[in-house]
Parts: structure tokens; sequence; C-alpha cells
């Protein structure tokens, strides 16, 4: 009986500890339109989310640097996934605007600005 006790406080703080029980953790699945929010990591930023020709689409792709961050100025749905419209903004100034799947935020601390 000892032992569950034991197995039970450990997985209730590796679950309290868990980034995603935190407090202030932004889903990157559930991002708020007209929201702006600072990525900590490079990004991929596509021009169209549902391209007529796929290879040339991977031509275009671009990356945000890290440090920039995206306002969500519309969200589409293809093939059943989530894409975000975004403009994206560095001092202030919007610099480039196209998509970005939520995947590509997994792993970042989203914070909102």
């Amino acid at each position: 009986m000892t032992k569950w006790l034991l197995i039970a406080a450990i997985a209730g703080a590796v679950l309290t500890a868990s980034p995603c029980l935190a407090q202030g953790f932004i889903d990157p699945y559930d991002l708020e339109l007209n929201s702006t929010y600072h990525l900590e990591r490079k990004t991929p930023l596509v021009p169209d989310p549902n391209p007529a020709d796929p290879m040339q689409a991977m031509v275009d792709i671009k990356f945000i640097p890290p440090g920039h961050s995206i306002t969500i100025v519309g969200t589409s749905k293809v093939k059943s996934k989530t894409w975000y419209q975004v403009e994206v903004r560095h001092g202030g100034q919007v610099i480039a605007e196209g998509w970005v799947n939520p995947v590509a935020l997994v792993g970042q601390t989203l914070k909102r600005q």
C-alpha cells in the first residue's frame, strides 16, 4: 500500500510541475483572434495553408526569427487542421503576413503582448 501512495505522490508532483498546468500557459491550438504573441523560436511562415503546388510551397516557406511577434488576424481549417493567418511584427511594425500551423508553436512558451 505504501508503494502505491509513493507512486501516486510522485505522479501528482510531476503533473503539478507540468508546463501545461502552469499558470499563464497558452495553448498553441487555442490562440485568440486579434491577440499578439511573442515567439521564442524560429517559426515557419507559409504563404498559403492549402497550396495548389505543394513543391513550390516548400520553396516559399519563410521563417519568423526568435523574438518576433505574431498577431492572429484569422483562422482556417484545411483538411481538418487549424491554421492561423498572422501578421508578423517586429519593433511594432508589420513586416510580413502569412499562415502558421499550431504544431510549429508547440514547445514554445508563448507570451501574450
